[in-house]
Parts: structure tokens; sequence; C-alpha cells
């Protein structure tokens, strides 16, 4: 008898191989899910962004209103010859301090005191021809006419005397001022002109820095108000000054008002000196002080990252009052001891968690 075969019949060898690539395939399957499972929450562990802070402490600070100028001095006279003849004496040279009325040089005078002689001469002859005029007017010997005529020949005579001595004054050169003579243009045996120059005479202690300010500035602008003067000649040591004078009125092609600011000390410094001048506007004493390098400019506003009690910053709003060259005092929203990111901002969030790799020594910063 034949046994008849269905088509669905199977051996149990391959039943068994069937059920083996099966198990293999969802062992594949599922065991794959769980390494993308470990692989998300691997993921998902935040990484803390490495920065450094400061903590906020408490100094002065200034306003500084940086401006440049070039040192002039007020009192700067070229001294020019009033007389003409040779130049027979030199009594100052270059670097000489002198006073005003000290005598600087001399010309030959020889001319002009025989003018002197002269009209000393013409003067007496005058006065007694007045003389006689007067005794012959009295008795009644004589015109008013003559008599008028004798008085105005002595008053003309007197005026070619005066002028005969001022020339005579003239061949002798005098300071017109007290300071220091910067330039001496004659020398001796020299033939002196009418006009002129001879020497320069400057005096130090009127020299200023004239430098013109916008008139947003003006309210806080006065006279006596402290200034720092440096120059580039002499790297970082400042000179003092205040504001000596105040324009009363504004160039209406600039906006800017001229103030004139004198010197305390001028030390080294000479006019013509190119120097930079900081008005201090205003002074905040035990302000509190944010490092500038923690600032984070956003468009318009400013901002910075405040350290939280949970490894997490807060992006802080600042509106700055008083600034100088590394800090800004805070109109409100950060105190003492709080600790800010002065390194690592950039691309910072709100509320990220940060790792703190070195903090800035806690020292209270000197003002500017």
């Amino acid at each position: 008898m034949k046994t008849e075969k269905t088509p669905f019949h199977f051996s149990i060898p391959a039943c068994l191989l069937c059920l083996l690539l099966t198990l293999v395939a969802c062992e594949a399957r599922f065991g794959n899910k769980k390494d993308d499972v470990k692989e998300e929450k691997a993921e998902a562990v935040e990484e803390a962004v490495p920065v450094e802070v400061a903590t906020i402490r408490t100094g002065e600070i200034e306003s500084i209103l940086k401006m440049t100028a070039t040192l002039i001095a007020e009192e700067d006279v070229k001294v020019l010859a009033k007389a003409g003849n040779e130049l027979v004496a030199l009594k100052v040279e270059e670097g000489d301090r002198v006073e005003v009325g000290q005598i600087l040089a001399r010309l030959d005078n020889r001319s002009q005191k025989l003018q002197v002689e002269k009209s000393k001469a013409a003067l007496a002859k005058a006065q007694r021809e007045l003389k006689r005029q007067e005794n012959l007017f009295n008795r009644k010997m004589t015109t008013e006419q003559s008599y008028n005529d004798a008085k105005t020949e002595v008053e003309q005579q007197q005026i070619s005397l005066d002028e005969a001595l001022l020339q005579l004054e003239y061949t002798e050169i005098k300071a017109p001022i007290t300071g220091t003579i910067t330039m001496r243009a004659v020398n001796l045996g020299d033939e002196i002109s009418v006009g002129k120059e001879l020497f320069q005479i400057v005096n130090f202690d009127s020299i200023v820095a004239r430098i013109y300010v916008p008139e947003k500035y003006l309210p806080q602008l006065k006279v006596g108000l402290m200034c720092r003067i440096d120059s580039p000649v002499f790297g970082e040591q400042a000179f003092s000054g205040r504001i000596r004078r105040i324009a009363p009125a504004v160039d209406d092609k600039t906006g800017t008002v001229k103030v004139t600011v004198g010197m305390t000390d001028i030390g080294p410094l000479r006019k013509g000196m190119y120097v930079n001048v900081n008005l201090v506007l205003d002074v905040a004493e035990s302000a509190v002080l944010v490092p500038k390098k923690a600032l984070v400019y956003d468009n318009d506003q400013t901002y910075v990252y405040r350290l939280g009690d949970d490894s997490r910053v807060q992006r802080v709003e600042l509106t700055p009052l008083l600034k100088n060259r590394d800090y800004v005092q805070p109109a409100a929203g950060i105190q003492v001891g709080d600790r800010v990111v002065v390194a690592g901002q950039a691309g910072l969030k709100n509320k990220a968690l940060v790792n703190i790799v070195e903090s800035e020594a806690d020292e209270a910063p000197a003002a500017e």
C-alpha cells in the first residue's frame, strides 16, 4: 500500500532549523532596540560648559571722558624791537627765566640821547619865552595871542621831549611778562630795525589744554572739575589739572563747547605737546563693580551670566551707570558676592549647566 504525501509535509530537522532562525532574528531585532535606548539615554545626559567666574566686589569708580589736545601757553609773547640801531648788549639766553620789566638786551642809544638833549634845550628855551610873555602880558605890554602862542610852544616841546625819552627807553629791550626765554632771534652786532622779532617768552605756568566737549556733557561740566593728563612721550605718568574756563556758548556747527583746562604742575610737559585729557565727570565710592570681561552684548542690550547654587547660570540684563577701562557699575540686578562668568560665555544659554574651571582672585579692584 502506498503512503500519500501532502504538500505541507515537513521533516522534523527542517522545522527545528526554521525555529532557530526565527529566534536569532528576534534576538537581533530586540537586542538592537535595547542598544538604541542606551545610546539615547547617554545622549540625554547634559554636558556642563567650562567657564571662568569672578566674584563681585565693591570699589571706587570714575566716569571718565577722554579727549585729546595740544598744550598751548596763554602767556606767549614775541618781543619786537620798538627802536632801530645796532644791538650792543645781550643780557639773557634761551632757557633763562626772566621777570616782567627785566632788561633783555640794549641797542646803541647815542642818537636817542642826543635827541633827548636837544628836546630838553628846546623846552628850556620855550619855557623862558613863556615866562617873558607872561610878564609882558601881566603888564599889558603884549597881546593875549602872543602869550597863548608861548604856552602852546612849551606844550609842544614837552611832547617832543617825552617822545625822545620814550625812544631812548626803547633802546633797552625789556621783558613784557614773567616767563622763560624760549627763542633768541638776534646776535650781538646785528642792525635792528623797528618791528624785528628779538625774543620769545613763554610763561609755563600759563600752559593749558583746550578741548572741545560735546554739548551733551555740558550739565556735568563745572569750573574746578578735576582732570588727569598724560602724554605718549612719558608713558603712564599722569599730571593733574582742573577746568579753568568753560565757554559761554556752544558752537552751532560742531555741537561742542570750548573748555580750558589749567595745569596744576606741568612737570616735564612742554608747550606744543600732544596730550590725552581725561575729565573725571563723576566718582562713586564703594560701588558694585562688574568686570567688563563679563559683559555680553546683544544688539542694544547688555547682559551678564550670574552663577547659581545649582551650577546653572542666569542671564541678567545690566544697565551701566559709570564705567572705566576695566569695570562698570550696574544700576541694579547684581550684588556684592555674586559670581559672574568672565570667560566661556560665548554661546552660553540661560540656565545652562556650567563647570568652573578657574576663578579670578577675589580682591577689590582698584579705581582707574
